[in-house]
C-alpha cells in the first residue's frame, strides 16, 4: 500500500491523519517529523501524537499504535510494506530544507462529507512573517498542484518543485 492510500483509507475509517514537517526544529536536527492521528474511530477523546526525527519513525510507531487501540485494525499494512510512490517524505524534507513548515492531512469528516479530505497547509520563514498556503482538495494531487503554483510566486528558488499537471 501507498502512503496516500493508506491516509485515505484510515480517513475513509473515521481516523484523521496529519504529517507535519517543522522547518525550525529542521535547522536543529531535532525531531522534524509530527505524526498526528485522532477521530471517532480512535475514540472520545483519544488520539496518537509522535514526534519523531525521521517520517519511517513516527509512522512505523503510530501504526503500532494504531494497531493496540480498540477496533479492527486488521488490514492496517505493516509499516515495512508501505512505499511513498508519491514521494511525500521527501518532498516535505525538501520544503522543510527550504525555509517551509509543513502540514498534510487527510480529514475523516470531510471525506465523508464533501470528499476535500486533503488539506495542505505551508508556512515559516521563506513565505515571511505573516504569509501562509492552505488549500482543502479533494486528492492530494490537486493540493499539490495548486500550492506549488502559488509558492512559485514567492521569492527565492522553487524550480526544483515537481511539475505535476
Amino acid at each position: 500500500m501507498e502512503v496516500q492510500q493508506l491516509m485515505e483509507s484510515l480517513g475513509r475509517s473515521g481516523v484523521n491523519v496529519l504529517l507535519k514537517v517543522d522547518e525550525e526544529k529542521m535547522s536543529q536536527d531535532d525531531e522534524t517529523w509530527t505524526v498526528f492521528m485522532s477521530g471517532p474511530a480512535l475514540g472520545e477523546g483519544e488520539y496518537i501524537h509522535l514526534e519523531r526525527s525521521s517520517f519511517d519513525e513516527g509512522l512505523s510507531e503510530a501504526l503500532s499504535k494504531l494497531s493496540e487501540s480498540p477496533g479492527d485494525w486488521e488490514w492496517v499494512p505493516a509499516h515495512s510494506t508501505i512505499s511513498d510512490v508519491t514521494g511525500i517524505e521527501s518532498l516535505l524534507e525538501s520544503l522543510g530544507r527550504a525555509g517551509v513548515t509543513s502540514i498534510l492531512k487527510v480529514d475523516s469528516e470531510r471525506i465523508m462529507k464533501d470528499g476535500n479530505a486533503w488539506t495542505i497547509s505551508l508556512g515559516g520563514s521563506a513565505l515571511g512573517e505573516f504569509e501562509y498556503i492552505r488549500y482543502d482538495c479533494p486528492t492530494l494531487a490537486e493540493c499539490l498542484e495548486s500550492t506549488f503554483v502559488r509558492l512559485r510566486k514567492f521569492p527565492g528558488k522553487w524550480e526544483w518543485l515537481p511539475e505535476l499537471s
